[in-house]
């Protein structure tokens, strides 16, 4: 029981983050522009899958 509480509480903060992304990228000029141009847009990839790594050490 309480190894499915720990799960849905993950994916429910999985799912509000998600959100709060796409919020983000709706009213964010310069972020959206980011992600418009493919360079700029792959490094942020990277820094994104950096950060996701270091978070799970």
């Amino acid at each position: 029981m309480f190894r499915n509480q720990i799960i849905f509480s993950s994916l429910a903060w999985s799912r509000s983050s998600t959100i709060k992304s796409v919020r983000q990228l709706k009213t964010n000029k310069i972020l959206r522009n980011m992600l418009e141009n493919e360079q700029t847009r792959a490094a942020f990839i990277e820094a994104l899958k950096d950060v996701a790594q270091e978070l799970e050490k």
